[in-house]
């Protein structure tokens, strides 16, 4: 069984995330061996490198056991991502243009299924949004894209007042969003659904 989290991401970066975060994954990664980054775009090497590094502190905070972490972007092949893909136990999709993470996992084949084995598998911003049913876009939001539908909820990273009026314009597209400010997320369980923190708001 696979828990899934969708996290607007952590208010700061540099830090990682949140106490109360930090416990439920620290709870969920008490046997990863094997993780694995999925990056937001194939070809930006520079970005990619820049954040994947900036983020491994993350997994230092909630992982107690020595872990082997991998990449994927397009210096890995079909084959090697399916490898790894099989292997990781602890799965993390990057935030990034929403565009450019739907091209990824098309180019790799990257779908639901493909996370069977992992214990946990979380999304922050972008890679949060790719993990429900649909998406909007990041270049142009009023793009619906088809996400991997691990989640059922449409969630909507970064939330501020300021968005309102954005979301508004969009429910007639999308029908509902789950609005996260960052430190908040969602915890999937089977049928066990957890809000961490509590700064959301649902628009529909």
């Amino acid at each position: 069984m696979t828990i899934y989290y969708q996290f607007s991401g952590p208010s700061n970066e540099d830090i990682g995330f949140d106490n109360i975060t930090l416990s439920y994954l620290i709870k969920d990664c008490s046997a990863v061996k094997n993780v694995l980054v999925i990056a937001s775009d194939l070809d930006d090497h520079d970005t990619t490198d820049y954040y994947y590094n900036k983020n491994l502190p993350w997994f230092e905070r909630f992982i107690s056991n020595p872990f082997k972490i991998e990449l994927i972007d397009s210096r890995k092949s079909i084959e090697q991502t399916k490898e790894l893909l099989n292997n990781a136990d602890c799965i993390h999709l990057m935030g990034g243009y929403t565009e450019n993470q739907i091209e990824l996992l098309q180019h790799f084949g990257i779908n639901k299924e493909s996370f069977k084995n992992a214990q946990v598998v979380f999304g922050t911003s972008a890679g949060a949004m790719a993990l429900g049913p649909i998406l909007i876009g990041t270049h142009q939001q009023n793009h619906i894209m088809t996400g991997l539908d691990c989640v059922p909820s449409i969630i909507w990273p970064h939330y501020s007042k300021h968005d309102d009026h954005t979301i508004q314009s969009l429910i007639p597209l999308v029908k509902r969003f789950v609005a996260l400010s960052d430190d908040t997320g969602i915890r999937y369980e089977r049928d066990d659904i957890t809000v961490i923190n509590s700064d959301y708001h649902i628009f529909k």
